[in-house]
């Protein structure tokens, strides 16, 4: 890949011609001033020559680049910049570059591997370059880009663009090869304008193909420069460094008060510390920011990266993905409610605090969802006294949050209590646990938890077991109807859904 890079967007037969054009017309490429009707040769990027009198220059030079491409200078043969106003040389041409997408449209610029995974530690291939080359030079409006697009369509879209831009000209590139730092910023020097002086390194000589390159790298801090050291440039560079040094080229911030809930959310298991994760979640995702006082907030964002549906845990933190492959965040879904953290809650921040306490004193590495059950429902048994109560009315559950705390509080309470406290605990570990209020036996008012199972009620009615010392734990209908439970429903039985 070494000495693939083109440093400008111009042809260079061209600038040969411009060379002998000025010294035939005997005009030095210095910025003399010039009689008025002398004309003024003009000689595009893409080879194109138009001659001019003196009093269209200004118009000329407005002329923007093809797409895909910035100007950021019209100079003469020697490269000096030339700014309208100022004694015309003899011939100009136009200095572009590559242009890597607008500052407010965030493309993704990086895609998962067959498993939907990110491997930050493995080695950046040319693929992966192409592929972000790809990404930031096609037009949003014209490409249909989307998680299924295989690496290959990737890598040949990328390098295809890559080529046409002069970023890479070796026909042999091999879509495996492993790329060096000294490679990349030859592939990033054509995006910008060469670099305005000149460095001393211990490992590049000013002879050196990639010279110009490291020159900007230091230029743009992409390496922290200090006198005649090692730049580094033929060491292989990790996903998670490409990552970073990205995001930071491209002046994307990437601070997690930034990143919507959601999208932060699809990255949570990747055990990397929050930097790396925050600048994952940047490079992945499709999105336009605004810029207010407090930085970079995202307005819109399009993810192509979906988790599986269904119940997920941080620790003993319950987030739910929804039928969509996106977090649930700041709603109810599912029985559930999640806060804008994506994060299951009761409504209640301080019963919260309670459950999470308990959750994780007696709840141990390598349980079940089952055995996590089984234990908060004995926690709920015999941690509590019996003593006073609410009084709730008869067929309404929405009493249950608050019920718990003041059983969290007091330490004892009622049949509703013992029922709410099992409800509070069980909700976490995605079981969809509710309370019941009705009678059993026909006497008297009575209130159990209970949940559905493939539309059969299953009955947990720890206040009963710690009275009765039998077994209330997990009653199959069959089971609950030797005490003659009489349940009172707020919604038909079997319409409420359940993780278990």
């Amino acid at each position: 890949m070494r000495d693939t890079v083109n440093r400008f967007i111009v042809i260079l037969a061209f600038v040969a011609s411009i060379l002998v054009l000025a010294a035939c017309t005997g005009k030095s490429a210095e910025t003399a001033e010039l009689p008025a009707d002398t004309e003024i040769l003009l000689v595009y990027h893409d080879g194109t020559t138009l001659e001019a009198g003196i009093e269209e220059l200004e118009e000329l030079l407005s002329v923007q680049p093809e797409e895909g491409l910035y100007c950021w200078g019209w100079t003469d043969p020697e490269g000096n910049v030339y700014t309208p106003g100022d004694p015309a040389p003899v011939s100009l041409f136009q200095q572009c570059c590559v242009k890597l997408g607008s500052p407010t449209e965030h493309r993704a610029y990086v895609s998962p591997d067959e498993n939907g995974r990110f491997e930050m530690d493995r080695y950046v291939s040319l693929r992966d370059v192409a592929g972000m080359f790809g990404a930031l030079l096609t037009d949003p409006e014209k490409t249909g880009k989307s998680a299924a697009d295989s690496e290959e369509v990737r890598w040949i879209e990328g390098i295809e663009r890559m080529r046409r831009y002069g970023i890479l000209s070796d026909s042999s590139a091999d879509p495996g090869d492993r790329v060096t730092y000294g490679e990349l910023y030859q592939c990033l020097s054509g995006c910008f304008p060469k670099p305005a002086g000149t460095y001393i390194f211990s490992d590049v000589s000013s002879e050196d193909a990639c010279y110009e390159a490291v020159c900007l790298a230091a230029e743009k801090g992409w390496l922290n420069y200090t006198v005649n050291m090692n730049s580094g440039r033929d060491q292989f560079i990790t996903y998670k460094e490409f990552i970073l040094l990205m995001n930071s080229i491209l002046d994307r911030e990437s601070a997690p008060d930034a990143i919507p809930a959601e999208i932060r959310l699809l990255f949570m298991d990747y055990p990397e510390d929050e930097t790396a994760l925050c600048a994952l979640a940047e490079a992945a995702t499709d999105h336009s920011v605004e810029t207010g006082s407090e930085g970079e907030v995202w307005t819109e964002f399009q993810t192509r990266i979906l988790a599986e549906p269904g119940p997920r845990w941080a620790e003993n933190d319950l987030y739910w993905v929804d039928e969509s492959g996106m977090y649930v965040v700041d709603r109810e879904y599912s029985g559930f409610l999640f806060d804008r953290e994506g994060k299951y809650t009761s409504g209640i921040t301080e019963l919260d605090g309670y459950v999470s306490a308990v959750l994780e004193e007696i709840l141990l590495p390598g349980m079940s969802r089952e055995e996590k059950l089984k234990t908060v429902y004995l926690y709920s048994v015999s941690h509590f006294s019996p003593g006073g109560g609410l009084n709730y009315e008869w067929g309404t559950e929405d009493w249950w949050p608050e019920a718990a705390l003041t059983m969290f509080k007091r330490g004892k309470g009622d049949c509703s209590s013992f029922a709410a406290v099992f409800c509070a605990l069980a909700r976490p570990l995605g079981y969809r646990m509710r309370v019941s209020t009705g009678q059993t036996f026909g006497a008297g008012v009575h209130s159990w938890a209970y949940m559905f199972v493939d539309g059969e009620e299953h009955i947990f009615d720890p206040q009963s077991e710690k009275r009765y010392s039998r077994n209330m734990f997990d009653m199959e209908p069959q089971r609950w109807k030797q005490f003659e439970y009489d349940p009172v429903y707020t919604e038909e039985p079997g319409s409420s859904g359940s993780a278990k």
